[in-house]
């Protein structure tokens, strides 16, 4: 069973690597928007430095939000990683791959990455186009929702398979409901948090509130939160 390989960039980006895929989503946007954190200059060419940037096989914005895309960040890292292909629900670049309808799939040799529309949470956004998103790799599942806390729609993303590895924005668990969906139903093996601030910019302390709702989960035996910039988690 392959290692799967989690870089924070800021807020809710992550770099996933596995044995079939590489792929950034949501990891590159430069828009401040507070009191969340969000790539700076500094920090994307720490990522760029530390080889971070390179080597990736597809970059995918589960939606076009100012704190999880940014047009400048993402031309940068598709010149870092030239073979690159884009995936977002709007077109954006030209000859990018444009996710549209109810779900769209994505189908390999080595691996299968299912989308599938979400509600984006608030009302206010329920027009925004917005695809959660599994990864199959071997028999390794990564789950990413993006904005959305919606049951039904991640219950018809994971399609009655397990979840081995769950990317999620900390509501998940600081929401009793979401909380007890989580860990009664959706149960992963491994829980990562995600979309929280970096702790200088915490002035709301999500960060504490997440960590103390998330010892109050009894059936997921790995669970971590995403806080620092280029943060590097191992799922073995």
């Amino acid at each position: 069973m392959g290692e799967i390989a989690v870089t924070l960039t800021a807020n809710a980006g992550i770099l996933l690597r596995t044995e079939c895929l590489t792929m950034a989503v949501d990891a590159f946007h430069d828009h401040p928007a507070p009191p969340f954190s969000t790539v700076t200059p500094a920090l994307l060419n720490a990522l760029e430095a530390a080889g971070k940037l390179s080597g990736l096989d597809l970059i995918a914005a589960t939606h076009i939000h100012d704190d999880h895309f940014g047009t400048a960040p993402v031309q940068r890292a598709m010149v870092c990683s030239p073979a690159a292909a884009f995936a977002a629900p709007e077109p954006v670049f030209p000859g990018q791959l444009l996710i549209t309808g109810p779900a769209a799939h994505l189908r390999h040799s080595g691996f299968t990455l299912d989308f599938r529309r979400m509600p984006h949470d608030g009302e206010e956004y329920q027009d925004v186009p917005l695809y959660g998103l599994v990864l199959t790799c071997a028999s390794r599942r990564v789950l990413i929702p993006g904005d959305s806390t919606d049951h039904d729609a991640v219950l018809a993303l994971m399609d009655g398979k397990e979840t081995d590895t769950a990317i999620l924005n900390f509501p998940w668990i600081t929401h009793p409901k979401n909380r007890a969906f989580v860990d009664e139903i959706l149960r992963p093996k491994h829980l990562l948090l995600c979309h929280l601030p970096f702790p200088a910019d915490d002035v709301d302390g999500f960060i504490p509130a997440a960590a103390r709702d998330a010892a109050k989960l009894r059936n997921i035996p790995d669970v971590r939160l995403l806080t620092q910039p280029m943060q590097e988690e191992l799922i073995l």
